[in-house]
């Protein structure tokens, strides 16, 4: 595809993709897309080709703040501790049993809290899932 026939195409794509995020209330992405003969995997490849086109012009341009041009890699090899007061999650489960836990995790993202009778094997998995997920 040469230049100008990938810049007209990514003009067409970008009002279209301007109407779907214009879409009514009410109405998923999937089912706009669906109501005007777009397949997900046309939308989303071109939603990735504009903001990518996106990203370039305002880098070219010096409309990129320092931080987004060189994003710095945190360090997820930090620990740090805290205190916890346990009362506040402490959960019941609506059966008179509650759950007091022995150790709460805790990421920018949220914290898992669990108890001593949790298995190995299934701490090690959301350890996993928790590097992963950031």
């Amino acid at each position: 595809m040469d230049k100008i026939t990938h810049e007209v195409r990514l003009s067409q794509w970008k009002a279209i993709i301007e109407q779907c995020q214009a879409r009514p209330k009410g109405v998923t992405a999937k089912q706009w897309l669906e109501d005007n003969g777009i397949t997900n995997k046309q939308y989303y490849y071109w939603l990735r080709r504009v903001r990518q086109a996106a990203y370039e012009q305002a880098s070219a341009t010096g409309l990129l703040p320092a931080a987004v041009k060189a994003p710095v890699k945190e360090k997820h090899d930090e620990i740090t501790f805290a205190e916890i007061h346990t009362a506040s999650f402490t959960r019941d489960a609506g059966d008179g049993c509650q759950f007091h836990p022995d150790v709460i995790i805790s990421t920018k993202s949220g914290s898992i809290a669990v108890s001593n009778t949790v298995s190995p094997e299934l701490i090690s998995v959301i350890i996993k899932e928790v590097a992963n997920a950031g």
